[in-house]
Formats: structure tokens, C-alpha cells, sequence
């Protein structure tokens, strides 16, 4: 009897997890990470999923668990918990390194014009697969002071496959550096992003107090990116413990992060800074502000002269040309290269056009299929708004309004009376 009553509670709560399932599928399209749910040790009298905020790519999902009896974690898939007064375990989905990850590619996003950005604390290189959606990056430099865990996880920024068939339009020079924060490295300067993402926590006093001369004095980005924990949200935490890790030195309160960016901007006047939160909790929480915290700094008056001129240089400057920084791994992305005229450019758009409609008219048991030539004029000015419209026709060698298309995916257009192949 006990054996059945253990398999039936075992199957309803398989069916629980595939219900649950569906229902993110359902309400999750807002979010392109799909959260992964597991079974839990005990049953749950309701689960609620509520979108609390929605960022740039990256919905922010929190996910409601109510326990019976007892106070027991479910398996975690990667999310932080945090506990309210109700004994309600609360799973951030995505997890809030993701969240930090979305934030800063979100901000970064609004600067297409900037080609060079350094991230500190890159430790096992995650960040690179959000920074790569950034197309028009050209150089990005992942820096940590753990020379080994770098090396195991450095093939995260390899080109892959998908990076040969699909190319950048852009190039993308990729270092992976072995490498302390408050040491200055020449061929850093002028770069034009400079993050740090929960790292400044870890440094000792005397390390931290290096890190603003090294960043605002000596690289000059025009933008800076730093995120940390935010210590008053702590006591949501369940088993909350003085600090989150156990390597942290220190972790600030809103105000005293605020205070600290405050006397960096007065020693650097160029840069303004705001604070903005990240990992929002439950309701009734409000007070205690984000889990984490970040400061974005910009440059008041950014010298493109100065930074144009030092990017130059450093193109010029062969890549193992690093003073203080050990190469781990370098990597130089595919780029895809145009080596066809506007012409021939503007020609093969005519013939994948052509090839569309032969392919929807494929039912047709004709030889000859007509095609409105300017369905195809249509299609090409959608293309290239900019392009003249008698270039194009010149071009289609045609003025009249229908021409032949055989099986062969050749135009023949009318021209004069006279047939006339698309060449």
C-alpha cells in the first residue's frame, strides 16, 4: 500500500512539472530564455508565474513557489532564492547574472559608433556569448587575474561553425588576458566600454582604491559599466549570511555605493554617473531596492579626436604587443568581405527574386511562367531605398511591364519586342 501511495505521488508530481512546462511555454513569450523546471521533493499548493519587468532581449520572470508543511529548496536550476515572510521561495528567472549580463549589453546597445570595450572579472568568459550579439564591435578584451580559469573556459569566445557560415560584417578581434584591475596596460587606452561585472567586490581596500585612476585616468572610456550587490537586499535571502560569496571583501548598501561613485566623479569631472537596479524583487520589497546594483558612467565630453587617433595606433599595434597583460587566447573573427559592384550586387537580388516567385508558382505545369517586372522593381528599391530607379530597369535590360521566366530560373524580358536573356 505504501509502495503504490510513494509511485502515484511520484507520477502526479511528474504531471505537475509537464503542466508546469506548458504553462511557462504559454506566458513566457516575451522571454527568449526558456526556463528549465525540475521536480521537487515536495508538492506545491500553487505556482505563479508574473512578469515583474521586462528588459532589452531579456524578460524578467519571477517564479512563485508555495511549500506544504516543511521548508525545503527544489532543485535550483541557477536562479537566486530569496525567502518573504509568508515562507514563499522565490526563483528569479532568468537568473540575475543573466539579468546583469542583459543590463549591460542593454546599455552598451545604445552606442553603436563605439568599436573597443575591456570587461574585468571576466573569470569563465559567460559575458562573451552576450557581447558577440553586438555587431559592431571590433575588439573585445576579457581580463581576469586567474590565469586558469580562463584557460579552461577561453573556447567559450572561439569561433564556431555558425561564425564561418553567417560572417560579421564588422571584424572582431577577441583577447582573453591574463591580468590584475589596478594595473595599467598601454594598449588599453582610448578603449571605448570599460566593464565590470560584480568584480570590485572581491578587490582588497588598497587594490580598490587603484581602480578609478586606472580606469578614468589612464583609459579614458566614454563609457563605464560597474555592477555589485547591493547589501540591504541580503536579509531576502534565505540562510542570508553577512556576505553572498565567500570571497567577497565587502558588499555596499545603495547609499554607500552611491557615495563611492560620487567621489570618483568629483576627482574626474568629465564623467557623470546614475545608479540603476538590477533583479527587482517580490512586491513589499521595494524598500530594500535590486539585488544588484549598477553605475553608469559617461563621459561628459567625449574626445573623439583623441579616441579615433588612439584606435588607429592600436590597429597598427601587432596583437602580442602587451606590456603588463599575458595573452591566454586570441581569436580573430570571420568577416564577410563585398567583392561584387552595386551592379552585380543589384543583379542577383533580381535572380533570388525571380527564383521566389518561379518557387511559388511551382504548381504551374507551364513552361514559361510571366513575372511583373516591376514586382521585381518593387523588391529591389525595398532592398536599396537610395537606388535609382532607371539604374535598376537599365540594368534589368527591359521597359516593359512583363517578362518570361523559364524553369531554369532565367528571366527573358521584353525589350523592344524582342526577347532578351538577364545577364
Amino acid at each position: 500500500m505504501g509502495e503504490e501511495s510513494q509511485f502515484s505521488d511520484v507520477e502526479e508530481d511528474r504531471q505537475l512539472v509537464e503542466e508546469e512546462k506548458r504553462n511557462i511555454v504559454e506566458h513566457s513569450s516575451l522571454n527568449p530564455v526558456a526556463p528549465s523546471f525540475y521536480p521537487s521533493p515536495v508538492k506545491k499548493k500553487f505556482r505563479n508565474y508574473t512578469q515583474i519587468s521586462e528588459g532589452r532581449g531579456i524578460g524578467c520572470w519571477q517564479t512563485v513557489y508555495q511549500f506544504s508543511d516543511v521548508d525545503v529548496i527544489p532543485h535550483d536550476y541557477g536562479g537566486d532564492r530569496l525567502k518573504d515572510d509568508n515562507e514563499t521561495i522565490i526563483l528569479f528567472d532568468p537568473p540575475v547574472y543573466i539579468q546583469r549580463y542583459s543590463a549591460v549589453v542593454s546599455e552598451i546597445f545604445d552606442y553603436p559608433n563605439y568599436r573597443r570595450m575591456v570587461d574585468f572579472g571576466s573569470s569563465t568568459c559567460a559575458v562573451f556569448r552576450y557581447l558577440k550579439t553586438l555587431s559592431f564591435l571590433e575588439e573585445i578584451v576579457l581580463v581576469d587575474v586567474d590565469e586558469s580559469t580562463l584557460r579552461n573556459n577561453c573556447d567559450v569566445a572561439k569561433p564556431t561553425i555558425c561564425d564561418s557560415l553567417e560572417r560579421r560584417t564588422q571584424p572582431l578581434e577577441v583577447f582573453i588576458m591574463s591580468g590584475d584591475m589596478s594595473e595599467f596596460e598601454d594598449r588599453l587606452q582610448g578603449c571605448d566600454i570599460v566593464t565590470g561585472i560584480e568584480v570590485i567586490e572581491h578587490l582588497y581596500p588598497d587594490t580598490l582604491e587603484k581602480v578609478p585612476e586606472m580606469i578614468f585616468r589612464r583609459i579614458q572610456p566614454k563609457l563605464v559599466l560597474l555592477t555589485t550587490p547591493n547589501k540591504e537586499f541580503n536579509v531576502l535571502f534565505r540562510n542570508s549570511k553577512e556576505m553572498r560569496h565567500w570571497d567577497h571583501k565587502f558588499e555596499w548598501t545603495r547609499d554607500e555605493f552611491k557615495n563611492w561613485c560620487e567621489k570618483i566623479c568629483s576627482s574626474y569631472p568629465d564623467y557623470s554617473f546614475e545608479i540603476k537596479g538590477i533583479g527587482q524583487g517580490f512586491a513589499g520589497s521595494e524598500h530594500l531596492g535590486c539585488c544588484s546594483q549598477m553605475a553608469v558612467f559617461k563621459r561628459i565630453s567625449p574626445n573623439d579626436e583623441f579616441q579615433s587617433v588612439i584606435h588607429e595606433e592600436m590597429s597598427r599595434t601587432p596583437h602580442n604587443k602587451w606590456k603588463k597583460y599575458k595573452v591566454v587566447a586570441h581569436y580573430s573573427y570571420p568577416v564577410y568581405r563585398e567583392t561584387r559592384t552595386q551592379d552585380q550586387i543589384m543583379l542577383d537580388n533580381a535572380r533570388f527574386k525571380i527564383s521566389s516567385l518561379v518557387w511559388e508558382n511551382r504548381m504551374d505545369r507551364s513552361l514559361t511562367i510571366f513575372v511583373q517586372v516591376s514586382e521585381i522593381l518593387n523588391y529591389l528599391l525595398e532592398i536599396d531605398k537610395t537606388a535609382d530607379k532607371e539604374r535598376i530597369l537599365s540594368n534589368l535590360v527591359t521597359i516593359g511591364e512583363l517578362c518570361f521566366v523559364n524553369r531554369q530560373c532565367e528571366a527573358l524580358p521584353i525589350y523592344d519586342g524582342r526577347v532578351q536573356k538577364l545577364v
